[in-house]
């Protein structure tokens, strides 16, 4: 049969549902037999038990509004500012090229030197606030119609909407001009979400100074929390502002501005100003706070036992516990044109740890190890590029040249906290405690040395806040980059040099000439200046290498170098001043040589104990007398007096007091490491030797050679491994020139190897690269063969006043061949050089202004004789008469100096004749002429 059932709850008999009450069932079935158990029958197993009902549903975070459409980069969650360098918001938002950038000259999407953005409470419904119990004083027995009526307008508000258009709702795409809202009800009169969106991209905005809340928020969102607020040590919390009532939590306005400093707050506007400096971007945690008193309510943190409560209590109350108050991540930016400081590369050379230009053996390619110091919040990427110079010798071309070069050497990416990023041969990711290693490896495609100017080039990290028009570089130009400086490495060759080819070697001298005023002296019946002596020095002891084409197999600064024993470098300090490449190593091999040298008690003198020790060594060789100056007595005869000047000048009057030291040094370097010799490298068979020529007989060669004996040395490298050969070695490096006439390179070497007369030298030779990776800077040894040095010469030449001659005289070291034994061993020096050579002087004319071929002799040759205790310095002297002068003519000396060999009858040019005395009869032998020497002078 049909059965219809109505029934009706007594008014008040049921209970609310509300959070944080506890709340049992209890069922009962009924007979319809009327065999019901009866109403006042309660059985206690017949009811659950007490159950607490708790919110599970989180706080949403604060609603984020915008007040003006975004512009690049920016959105809802992302504000930003724009600024470049040296150049704030306001200033910047003014310039020309900003304001008439293409879709930003209308007002609302015009550069502004501020960024703002709406914050609301997190939206409820009326059925959460009933939950909450905020409706309850309108459902109770006592309630009035009139409170009833309030509390129902209240409830009227979870029907409003941003879209309102009593907020001043504008929708735009940021493109097209904003639109107004226009309000959209359904059948029951509630707003229609979103209705007016219509195209992609579209949102809501609100340009008002102060937003009004059109819905319900939700009732225990009484605050906003802001975590890592720029300038703010921990988190902010900040209560809505509101009359007191829960439903009445007024929006406020979140400004980010430039500056620096504490956010700042102004509860009459409403404002939260916060400053942001240049190149900053800060992510900030906005969530909701909720009241202590009402978490009991949420069932997510009852669910944690006590002890964990207790541990994140605070982080609850500051709106940081993720499960109770969810927050959304708001970015601050502060974007940037160009890098606020430009990018400087740090690469040393070694030994400086972890930083120089690195290469293996063979490696055609070098890797930069080394840090850049950038500023990294504003740069976003880095470039390194690289230009060079290098030499080319390409023997198809009549000489060498030079090429530039350039490359991209490589980029990456920075994060916001490598200031100093790290580059290096290797990359690596970051690591706890340890930054990323970007890869810099600079392919070049061989293995030459070269000196590469590095540079590197930032980038801004905001290149997506700004339109094409400032990030294409062919349009903005360089508005978004920043160069740094230039900074020149050495790449060093990864390769052994090619071995020399010799083609020849000449020996090779330079003239000195100066005029010495002569001294004051009796003349006739008074004191007058004698005549000025005229010096023509032949500085002898050099050799010029010509070396065939092509150079620079190893790269730019390739030396030929001169093969000696390894030794001590005790000349490096002197080296180092005049700009030698002098390694750390071979400083601290110097001064240990020098402290042990020091420490024997083979140098003398003094030395300040503050030198290093190298440089007090040097200070005790340098122990080279004051030049003598010649003293003449009021009583001299005008000739003598006269002679006696020469003469003097000749024993070196007015010479240098540098000169003097020098030769002192060298005399007494020389000396030192002889006595050390023991200590030395071997002298194998690959170094540089030299000797006596047999044929003369003349003082021996100084022992060496020696790294100071080289005086026109460009590098000195001291251990330096040759192929093949077990034994370390000692290059000294003398830089090429190349001979356009010739088509070849030569380089020259000044040799001193004592008073030795014309030594023999038999160089080992090799291409040296002092910019090489260690253990390749030497090719294999060339030994050319013996050549011979050439001795020094210097000629006097002094007018005798009062006297129609000249006052003569040579001098140098000297030596005498077979042809001295003429006067056998008996006698001096100065006789048996009389036996083995000619030094004659002659005075010579030709028409004014003719040539070399026109000068004929005037007057008779004059012989000038030798005079010495040694051989190591023989002068030679005589006066020379001086014809008349001819008008039209011009006249000069000629000073001569010929060796004298044996010969045939037939082939002799004179003849030497020792007189008959103690040491037996007279003899007479034959003698070819050679000349060796000749210098003049112009009278």
């Amino acid at each position: 049969m049909p059965l219809e059932v109505t029934f009706r709850p007594t008014r008040g008999s049921l209970p609310r549902l509300r959070f944080g009450r506890s709340y049992r069932m209890r069922a009962r079935l009924v007979d319809m037999a009327g065999r019901s158990v009866p109403v006042n029958f309660l059985e206690p197993s017949h009811v659950t038990a007490f159950s607490t009902f708790f919110r599970w549903e989180p706080v949403p975070a604060p609603v984020v509004v915008p007040r003006r459409p975004f512009t690049e980069g920016e959105s809802l969650l992302r504000m930003v500012i724009r600024s470049t360098l040296d150049v704030h918001t306001e200033e910047y938002a003014q310039l020309p090229r900003i304001s008439a950038l293409s879709g930003h000259t209308r007002y609302d999407l015009a550069y502004r030197a501020l960024n703002e953005r709406h914050l609301t409470a997190p939206i409820g419904s009326q059925q959460l606030a009933e939950l909450h119990g905020r409706f309850d004083d309108a459902v109770r027995e006592s309630s009035s119609a009139a409170e009833r009526d309030a509390q129902f307008a209240i409830a009227t508000l979870s029907a409003g909407s941003l879209l309102s258009p009593a907020d001043a709702g504008m929708i735009t795409d940021g493109k097209t001009p904003p639109r107004p809202v226009v309000l959209e009800l359904d059948e029951f009169g509630r707003v229609v979400p979103h209705a007016n969106l219509q195209g992609p991209g579209e949102y809501v905005l609100h340009d008002v100074d102060q937003l009004s809340l059109p819905y319900l928020p939700d009732p225990l969102a009484f605050a906003a929390s802001f975590t890592a607020l720029p300038g703010d040590a921990g988190t902010r919390v900040l209560e809505w502002p509101s009359g007191g009532d829960w439903f009445d939590r007024k929006p406020v306005l979140l400004r980010i501005e430039e500056g620096s400093g504490v956010p700042e707050w102004d509860p009459a506007a409403r404002l939260l100003r916060v400053l942001l400096p240049q190149a900053e971007h800060a992510s900030v945690h906005l969530s909701s706070v909720l009241p202590k008193e009402e978490l009991p309510l949420m069932g997510v943190w009852m669910l944690e036992r006590e002890p964990f409560r207790q541990a994140q209590e605070e982080d609850a109350l500051l709106g940081r516990h993720w499960m109770l108050t969810p927050w959304l991540t708001l970015d601050l930016v502060h974007a940037v044109e160009k890098p606020l400081a430009p990018p400087v590369i740090h690469v040393a050379d070694p030994p400086v740890y972890n930083s120089a230009v690195h290469r293996f053996p063979g490696e055609t390619f070098a890797s930069l190890t080394g840090t850049i110091a950038v500023h990294a919040k504003s740069t976003g990427r880095l470039d390194v590029d690289s230009v060079w110079t290098e030499p080319i010798d390409d023997v198809t071309k009549p000489a060498p040249d030079t090429h530039p070069g350039q490359a991209h050497v490589g980029d990456f990416l920075l994060d916001a906290t490598e200031d100093d990023c790290r580059i290096g041969r290797t990359e690596y990711a970051p690591q706890p405690g340890r930054p990323p290693t970007h890869l810099v490896r600079h392919e070049f495609g061989d293995t030459l040395h070269r000196w590469v100017d590095y540079t590197a080039t930032a980038t801004t990290r905001f290149r997506e806040y700004f339109p094409l028009e400032i990030t294409d570089r062919t349009v903005g130009g360089d508005l978004t980059i920043h160069v740094g400086p230039t900074q020149r490495l050495n790449v060093p060759s990864s390769h052994r040099p090619d071995p020399p080819q010799v083609e020849y070697i000449v020996p090779t001298w330079t003239w000195e000439e100066r005029t010495v005023v002569g001294a004051r002296a009796r003349l006739g019946g008074g004191f007058g200046a004698l005549s000025p002596t005229t010096v023509r020095k032949r500085v002898g002891g050099g050799l010029r290498v010509y070396l065939s084409r092509p150079w620079y197999s190893s790269g730019a600064d390739e030396l030929l170098g001169v093969v000696v024993r390894q030794q001590p470098w005790l000349t490096l300090p002197i080296d180092r001043r005049t700009g030698l490449l002098v390694s750390v190593e071979a400083g601290q091999a110097a001064d240990l040589a020098a402290e042990r040298i020091l420490a024997a008690g083979l140098a003398s003198g003094r030395g300040s104990s503050r030198l290093r020790p190298a440089e007090r060594l040097l200070a005790r060789t340098e122990s080279a007398s004051a030049p003598k100056v010649a003293v003449l007595s009021r009583s001299t005869p005008a000739e003598d007096a006269q002679l006696t000047a020469h003469l003097a000048v000749l024993e070196g009057v007015g010479e240098a007091q540098e000169n003097a030291a020098a030769a002192s040094r060298s005399h007494n370097l020389t000396g030192i490491l002889d006595t050390i010799g023991g200590q030395l490298g071997a002298a194998g068979p690959f170094v540089t030797r030299w000797g006596a020529d047999p044929a003369w007989a003349s003082p021996a060669t100084a022992r060496g050679p020696y790294i100071h004996q080289f005086a026109l040395r460009s590098a000195v490298g001291t251990g330096i491994s040759l192929p093949g050969q077990a034994e370390p070695a000692v290059v000294v490096g003398h830089t090429p020139v190349f001979d356009a006439a010739r088509g070849l390179w030569y380089c020259d070497l000044q040799l001193d190897a004592g008073t030795a007369y014309q030594p023999f030298v038999d160089l080992a030779l090799v291409r040296y690269q002092p910019h090489s990776i260690p253990g390749y800077h030497a090719s294999s040894v060339v030994q050319p063969g013996f050549t011979q040095l050439v001795p020094d010469r210097t000629a006097a030449m002094t007018p005798l006043l009062g006297s129609a001659s000249l006052a003569v005289s040579l001098r140098g070291p000297s030596g005498y061949n077979a042809l001295g034994t003429t006067y056998l061993f008996g006698s001096s020096d100065a006789v048996l050089t009389d036996a083995s050579r000619e030094v004659v002087a002659q005075v010579q004319t030709r028409p004014t202004g003719g040539d070399d071929l026109d000068w004929q002799p005037l007057g008779a040759e004059v012989r000038l004789h030798a005079s010495g205790d040694t051989l190591a310095d023989i002068r030679w002297n005589a006066t020379v008469p001086t014809p008349d002068r001819a008008e039209g003519t011009e006249t000069r000396l000629v000073v001569c100096e010929f060796e004298l060999f044996e010969t045939d009858t037939s082939q002799a040019e004179t003849w030497i004749t020792r007189p008959a005395g103690g040491f037996g009869e007279s003899l007479r032998k034959p003698a070819g002429r050679r000349l060796v020497f000749a210098s003049e002078f112009a009278l």
